[in-house]
Order: C-alpha cells, then structure tokens, then sequence
C-alpha cells in the first residue's frame, strides 16, 4: 500500500517542541507505515496554520500564500489518485471544523476508495468512516469551540477587572505586573510621560492644530522618536481619543466612528455598536481642572470650529446661532468699512440642500455683541449661574428615583430565583407556564438595568457639565474687563466651556438669550 504521512500543529512554536511537534507526528506514523510495509509516497506537513476552514481550496490558498503547501499536495494527490492510505495522528490534525473534516474523510474514503489510519482511532475505511466522520470530526472542532469559549471568558474576565486583554496600553498609561507570576494587576498612568503630556495639554491650550502637535513638541520641547525627528504624524490626537488615556477601559472601539463618549460619559451619546466601555476604571493622565479644560477644548474643536484653525478662530465662532434657522453665524470681514467686524447668518452661504432657508440678512456688530455679552456674563456671575440665562429649573435628584430602582432590580432579581428553583420541581404540565414568567420577569429586569444606567448617565454628564462652567465662571470673575483684551481663541475657548452645549442666539442684530440648537440632518 502506497501511504501519505500528515503532520500538522496550529502555532509555529510547536514545529519542534513537545509530543505533538511535527517531528514527533511524522517520527509516530513513519513507524506505522513501517510495521505494516507501507510504501510512504509522500510527507505533508503544515508547520504552524489555522485549520478552522470550511472551504479546502480557501484554506489551501491562504496556506500557500504563507509558503505551506501540505493542503494545495493533498488536492494534488485527490487528483491523481496515487495513495491507498493517508496516516494522521488523529482527526484534528488535518481539520478543525466538522465539514472539512467531512470532505476530506469522505473524499478519501468514498470517492477515492483509499483509507485513512488514525493513530489514535486506528483504520478508517467504508466500513466505518461515517461514524469517524460523525464522532472524531465533532470532537475535532468541540475541542477548538470549548478552547475559544474559555478564551473569550478570560477576556471577559479581564475585561470586568479593568485589565487589557492583550499586552497592548495607551502610551500614556502600563500595566503593573505581579513579579513573581507576570500576571497583570492594573492600569495606571506611567509617570514618566507626566511631562511630555504636561506639555502637551500646554499646546493644546494655545490652539496648536492637532495636525501639528508632533511638529511643535519636536521644536518647542524636543520630544522625538528613537530614531530622529517628530513623532509620526496624528499620534498624539490617537491617543487623546483613545478611551484609555482618559482612564476609561474600553474594547471595540478600533475603527470605530469617535465622538464624546471617548472622554466622558454623556445619556444623549451613542456608544458604536460593538463597543464595551467602562468609564473611570483607573486614573486618567489628566486630572482635575486641567483635565476639564483639555476636554472642552477637544468639544470646541469637534462642535463648534468645524473647519477652522482653532488658533485663528474669532471670539464667538461657531457660538452664535440664527434665531429664525438655529444655522451658525459666521463671521463676514470689513463689508462696511476698516473698523468694523461683523456676523451674519451662515445659512446663505451653504451649499448642502438639507441647510434650512432663511431670509435673516441683518448684520451683528462684533462691538454691539461684546457690551451685550458682558452684560449677560455679569448675570451669570452675580447669581453664580447660568440657568439666569436659560430659566431653566434645577437639575432633578435622582437619589430618590435610583434607588427605588435598585430595589425593584433586587425583588425583580428574587422573584427569578424563585421561580426557577419552583421550576425544577414542577411537573412537565405547568413547566411552560414558569419559562414564560421568567422571561417576562427577565424584560422586566433588562428594562430596569437600562434604566439605572442612563439616570447614572445623566447624572454624570450634568455634574461634568456644571463642573467645567463653574471653572469657567470662576475664571470669569477672575478675569473681569481683562477677557476682552485676551487672544480670540481663548475668549472663544473660555465662553464655549461656560455655554456647553448652549448657543446665543441673534435675532434682528441683537443677541436674544440662549438656547441648545436642535441637530440638522
């Protein structure tokens, strides 16, 4: 009998290590083919590749794109018809799936009229090789299943505990390992780079363009790479909108569409689908009142500069809005004459048809805006908030509300147990009547979890919101008439922290109050 010898390990670091190496697979089925005088034509092997295929001539392409050729010679050897046996160690050395198992068991056995030796099963032949395929190929690919689900739950594991699920961190941040074991422990900010991010957050401030950042702290402070010259292009703006810098662990989020959620937990943001977040983990790399600044800064930019340079930016770009369209105003340069600056409604100027029509024509003074502004601010700070501007009412106590959710969450939670501990006794008849009680218990509960979350949510994002206009109040009063002598781009950073996600709103060359502006498609 003319045999085929198939060796095969999934990783390429055990190609020579272990019992199950490839040297020992060939050394094992060469001593078979040995004792029984079969002639061996030929000896594949697969150092090092995934058999979790379905399809053999994909899983033949990619092998061989990988310089392995073992599958693309079996095909070969199908065609030709020149074995009368193929000798593995068992059935997951040549699949890891039930159907390609299946193909190749079949192919072999039915098909070619040849026969497989399993080391581990011994001869598989018409005779037998339906059950094979039935039994070794459903441990073939059990196997890998029951390995991926442990897998998985030791992400899930770490994920819970705020520990990365690979060995890749923020730059900003390590991991801290146990010294004896090398286990990781937790997250925390690597001390090191407290400077280089100190300076940072200084350019950031200044209105340094995020595409410019690796330029400036290579001329400014000389930070580089190992090799010479600025960093990469974009590295620091990654990491200022990667979640962990800011102390959040996070997974999925990798070629995800970025917005709020990456540094702060907001009720009206929508995390990506496919996205696992758990906001303050471990310490963020900034802190405090810097930290708030930076993050206003990084809302300013993405909401409220739109395309323009955030150092050239005027005192109110992007913070006035049209009273009769809600569009932005945008400043219109010397229209009438050297001294004078002026806004106006945006919406003329849009192309995009969904921009809704206006017909407000009338100009606001940049003059006029500041005395009527001050006068505003002035409000502000005498009552020491801004609620003086918008009516609004006190923010909502959600102390009484979480916590009668809590406790329904915890009857709810009860009520399950009960019923599925009187389940298990029940007879088959009212077996149905307790799973659909359970299932509805179970919305209930899934209802009330979604519930607590957002209200915890809210919470959050308005202690964030008052946080960053308390500063910015405080800053104001600090400032007094001096705001108005600062550079463009700070007056616009400060007001923009004050407003949040507030405007002011012009009508007929006059500001009229303030107001959120609704989003247009």
């Amino acid at each position: 009998m003319k045999a085929i010898i198939w060796a095969a390990v999934s990783t390429k670091g055990q190609v020579a290590e272990g019992k199950g190496s490839i040297e020992s697979q060939v050394a094992l089925a060469q001593a078979v083919c040995d004792k029984n005088d079969w002639t061996v034509v030929n000896i594949l092997e697969v150092p090092g590749h995934s058999r979790r295929y379905i399809d053999i001539y994909k899983l033949a392409e990619h092998a061989a794109n990988e310089g392995i050729m073992a599958f693309k010679d079996l095909l070969d050897h199908f065609e030709k018809r020149d074995f009368d046996v193929l000798v593995v160690r068992d059935a997951d050395r040549f699949a890891r799936t039930q159907t390609l198992h299946a193909m190749i068991t079949e192919t072999i056995v039915a098909e070619l009229g040849a026969k497989i030796y399993s080391i581990a099963d011994g001869m598989i032949d018409e005779s037998n090789f339906r059950m094979w395929i039935a039994m070794a190929g459903y441990k073939a690919a059990g196997e890998v299943d029951s390995m991926m689900k442990k897998i998985k739950q030791g992400y899930d594991s770490r994920f819970e505990r705020g520990l990365p699920v690979n060995a890749n961190v923020c730059s900003s941040h390590k991991i801290v390992r146990d010294l004896q074991s090398g286990k990781a422990l937790h997250i925390e900010v690597d001390e090191t780079k407290r400077q280089e991010f100190a300076d940072l957050a200084t350019l950031i401030l200044e209105g340094v363009s995020f595409k410019e950042l690796e330029i400036e702290m290579y001329n400014r402070f000389g930070y580089a790479r190992k090799k010479g010259g600025p960093h990469q292009p974009q590295r620091y703006y990654r990491m200022l909108r990667t979640p962990s810098f800011w102390g959040h662990h996070s997974r999925g989020h990798k070629q995800k569409p970025k917005g709020r959620w990456v540094y702060e937990e907001r009720p009206d943001d929508e995390i990506p689908d496919g996205v696992e977040i758990i906001y303050n983990a471990f310490e963020p790399m900034y802190t405090g009142n810097l930290a708030e600044r930076i993050k206003g800064e990084m809302t300013r930019r993405a909401e409220i500069m739109g395309r323009r340079r955030p150092s050239k930016s005027y005192k109110f770009s992007g913070l006035m809005i049209c009273g009769i369209c809600t569009h932005s105003f945008v400043y219109t340069g010397n229209k009438h004459g050297s001294d004078y600056t002026g806004l106006r409604c945006g919406s003329a100027y849009e192309k995009n048809p969904s921009t809704p029509k206006c017909n407000h024509r009338q100009y606001l003074n940049e003059k006029v805006a500041i005395q009527q502004i001050a006068e505003k601010l002035d409000l502000v700070l005498l009552e020491q908030d801004i609620r003086v501007l918008t009516h609004e009412k006190e923010p909502i106590d959600h102390t009484e509300q979480l916590a009668t959710i809590d406790k329904e969450i915890q009857e709810t939670e009860e009520q399950i147990l009960v019923m599925i501990n009187h389940q298990s006794k029940a007879s088959e008849s009212v077996q149905q009547s307790y799973v659909q009680q359970i299932q509805e218990a179970g919305s209930r509960l899934e209802i009330l979890n979604n519930r607590r979350q957002d209200i915890r949510k809210e919470i959050t994002a308005t202690f964030t919101t008052m946080k960053r206009q308390k500063d910015a109040m405080i800053e104001l009063a600090r400032l007094g008439d001096e705001l108005w002598s600062m550079k463009n781009n700070n007056i616009n950073q400060l007001l923009g922290n004050l407003l949040g996600d507030y405007r002011f709103v012009v009508l007929n060359g006059s500001i009229i109050g303030i107001a959120i502006p609704p989003k247009h498609s």
